[in-house]
């Protein structure tokens, strides 16, 4: 079996993070993994992923081998009306994504995090203004996305600056 020249980094980075992987792991190698460390490969490729050393890799893998491994679990039970798949958040834990991506600090809660004021009633009386104008005609709810007012959800990071 011959590869072409421009495949032997892939197959040889691979085959070391297979075994660098086996031996953290302390279970052996069998097909399941090499084909695992083929799927992250080739996602790392269509993401454009790169790591700064051997051991991040390594450390990416597993990551993305757990959150792939939850992907396909969820999906074999059926019973969902949608389908779980890989996108360029898979190298992500939980933690890592809500840091990143929602402003997310667990140990920043306060009790007030548990308190949502949805009306102007439930809120002090003189915290809001109608300024003379009667608001019992404003409808109790606006489906902005029903008004063609609002585009679909983007991508948002935490900081101005990405």
């Amino acid at each position: 079996m011959a590869f072409p020249p421009g495949r032997w980094p892939a197959i040889t980075t691979a085959i070391s993070l297979a075994w660098a992987w086996v031996a953290a792991s302390g279970r052996g190698v069998d097909g399941g993994d090499m084909l695992m460390m083929d799927r992250f490969l080739r996602w790392q490729a269509t993401h454009n992923r790169s790591y700064p050393s051997a051991g991040e890799r390594l450390r990416r893998f597993q990551v993305y081998h757990d959150n792939v491994d939850y992907v396909d679990a969820t999906n074999r039970r059926g019973n969902l009306t949608y389908r779980l798949g890989e996108n360029q958040f898979a190298d992500l834990t939980r933690k890592e994504f809500l840091a990143k991506f929602m402003s997310y600090d667990g140990n920043d809660r306060t009790e007030d995090d548990n308190t949502v004021i949805t009306t102007a009633q439930g809120a002090d009386a003189n915290m809001w203004s109608s300024g003379g104008v009667n608001v019992s005609l404003d409808p109790a709810s606006v489906d902005w996305r029903a008004k063609g007012a609002v585009v679909p959800p983007k991508t948002q990071t935490s900081s101005c600056c990405t």
